[in-house]
This record gives structure tokens, C-alpha cells and sequence, in this order.
């Protein structure tokens, strides 16, 4: 492109041009006819495409946000412009809600639980140290707080490092060569339920979607192993892909250590009852009460450890600052 890019498709002129589209109108003719003063200069710049004879999927996604533009790639080599964009908008969509239902319910638990450790860490470094050297002055044994201070000081290194340790396995595991290979890992030695649970959750909003738009399931597997910035649903559905291709039954080609096995049973009673649609999301509303009971178990665990060693250290300070009237009181 010869340009800077200064302009992109929002949500709402998306799904106008949807909507037109499946309405059988042109692309050029949806733009005319949604086209305003906020949009009138990207749609010139796209019709020059058009006028140019270019492809659609060769420059549409130059004007998509990244969040559309990378599920964008994945559908339209597959599926025509109105049904690649039904899938990208429903899918990030669903996306957003997950990624709000994960913020609200564990954002707070993880904050409170680094803040606590840290902040015990600098209270245990400086403050608590300084408290007992001036206790000392007064000949008094403080061997059990030492016992104390020492305990903490391990506590709260050993929680820095892991806090550490996980923040690098996440910045390594958010490269797409490294997170199959950690999966695989995970489903073979772990056998994290969570984390499958998750992944199977991702999965199924996906083909959910391509469901929706009347994909069959070989369709839906195609287009889910080329959404490239999902590796691990990539691999997934390349590995059914294979099974299918080898001669394997749908059923068997679902039941592998990758998906979650209640997810399995949902697949095959849908399958069985043609009832794909209601399945998915019986499957899907179960995982999410899953998925937040799993949150508030977190949630109760951190808040529960940060409120124990907070009163842990206010129970010895109390007794530091106490030391001295006691040294008066028995003279």
C-alpha cells in the first residue's frame, strides 16, 4: 500500500455492510448507501480497490482493526464476504464477553495477592527489621520474632519467584511456536481440567459460529486449523482433520486427549440428534458456571491468604510496639 493507513471499518459500519450484503447487495453499493461524513474517505479509499479490480481478500482486511482483521484472514479465503464477516464480528464479540467474565472475576483476587506479597516483602525489608534492631536496645529476647521475621522473609521470596517464574513462562508461552508443544506437555503429564476446559470452550464458541452460518463440520475444522494466532485450536483441528482424512468416524476423530471429555459427550449426542446448535451452548453455559466456580475458588483462596498474612504481621507489629511498654511496666 502507498499509504499511510489512517482509517478503519467500525463495528457498526460492519455489520450494516452484513447485512446489506446478505441482502444481495454489492459491496460498493452498501458503502453508498451507509456512507457519512465519519466513513466517506475510508470507503473512497476502499472503492479504489474496487474500481482497481483488486480482490476483496487482498486489501479488505488492511482496514479492519486487528482484533477483526486476524479472524478476518482465517474465514475469507473459505467462505464469501458476508459470511466471513458474520463469523469475525460474532466471534470477537463472544471473545470480549469471555475475556470481561475472566477480568471481573479474577483481576481483583490476583491484584490484592501481588500487592500482599509485595508489599509484605518491602514491610519485612525495611520496616519489621528497623522495629527490632530498635527492640534490642532494650535487652529484650526477641528470638521468636526473628524466628518470625526470617519465615516471612522466606515466604514472601518464595512467592516473588514464583510470581517471576510465571510471569516468564507467560511471555514465553504467548509466542504460537511454544504454546502447542506446552499443551501437549500439560494434557500428558499434568492433566490440567481448567486449562482443557478452557481450550474446549474456545473451541466450541468457534465452531458454534461457523454452525450458525451453515458451515458442515469438515468446513468448520478447515477454517478453525487456519486461524494462525491460535495455535492450539489450530493444532486441534488439523489433528480431527487427519483422523477424518484416515478413514476415522466423526466420533472417534472427537474423542481425543485434547478436547474435554464432557465436551465429547455433548458432540456426539448433537450429532446423533442433529441438535449441534442447542448442545453447544448447553456445553458452553455449564463450562462458564464451571469456569466461575473454579474463579471464586481462586478468588477465596487469595483473599484468604492475603487477609491471613496481613493480620499475621499486624498481630507481631502490635506486639513489637507493645515490647517497650511492658520493659516500663516491670521496672
Amino acid at each position: 500500500m502507498g499509504f499511510k493507513r489512517n482509517y478503519y471499518f467500525n463495528e457498526f459500519d460492519l455489520k450494516s455492510i452484513y447485512y446489506l450484503l446478505s441482502a444481495n447487495f454489492s459491496l460498493k453499493e452498501s458503502m453508498d448507501m451507509i456512507s457519512n461524513k465519519a466513513n466517506e474517505m475510508l470507503f473512497e479509499k476502499v472503492n479504489e480497490h474496487l474500481v482497481n479490480g483488486e480482490a476483496i481478500e487482498s486489501f479488505f482486511a488492511y482496514y479492519l482493526k486487528d482484533e477483526y482483521a486476524k479472524y478476518f484472514n482465517c474465514f475469507i479465503g473459505f467462505e464469501p464476504l458476508n459470511i466471513s464477516l458474520a463469523l469475525t464480528l460474532d466471534i470477537v464479540n463472544e471473545a470480549k464477553d469471555v475475556n470481561k467474565m475472566y477480568l471481573n472475576n479474577l483481576t481483583y483476587p490476583c491484584v490484592t495477592f501481588i500487592i500482599t506479597i509485595v508489599g509484605v516483602y518491602l514491610f519485612n525489608l525495611t520496616v519489621f527489621k528497623s522495629m527490632i534492631n530498635m527492640m534490642n536496645s532494650f535487652n529484650v529476647s526477641l528470638d521468636h520474632l526473628v524466628v518470625v521475621q526470617m519465615f516471612i522473609n522466606v515466604l514472601s521470596n518464595v512467592f516473588l519467584i514464583l510470581i517471576f517464574v510465571l510471569l516468564i513462562l507467560f511471555l514465553w508461552f504467548k509466542r504460537p511456536e511454544k504454546q502447542v508443544i506446552a499443551y501437549k506437555f500439560i494434557n500428558k503429564y499434568l492433566k490440567i481440567n481448567t486449562l482443557n476446559s478452557f481450550i474446549s470452550a474456545d473451541f466450541c464458541r468457534i465452531l458454534k459460529q461457523c454452525h450458525k452460518q451453515g458451515l458442515s463440520t469438515k468446513e468448520s475444522m478447515e477454517i478453525i486449523a487456519n486461524i494462525s494466532h491460535k495455535p492450539i485450536l489450530s493444532y486441534i483441528a488439523s489433528y480431527i482433520n487427519q483422523q477424518l482424512l484416515s478413514g476415522e468416524t466423526i466420533e472417534n476423530a472427537l474423542c481425543n486427549q485434547y478436547l474435554d471429555k464432557s465436551l465429547y459427550r455433548f458432540l456426539i449426542v448433537a450429532i446423533s440428534t442433529s441438535s449441534l446448535d442447542k448442545m453447544i451452548d448447553s456445553y458452553l453455559m455449564i463450562n462458564e458456571l464451571k469456569v466461575k466456580e473454579e474463579c471464586k475458588k481462586f478468588s477465596i483462596f487469595f483473599k484468604i491468604f492475603s487477609y491471613l498474612i496481613i493480620a499475621i504481621i499486624l498481630i507481631f507489629v502490635y506486639q513489637l510496639l507493645l515490647s517497650p511498654i511492658n520493659i516500663i511496666a516491670s521496672m
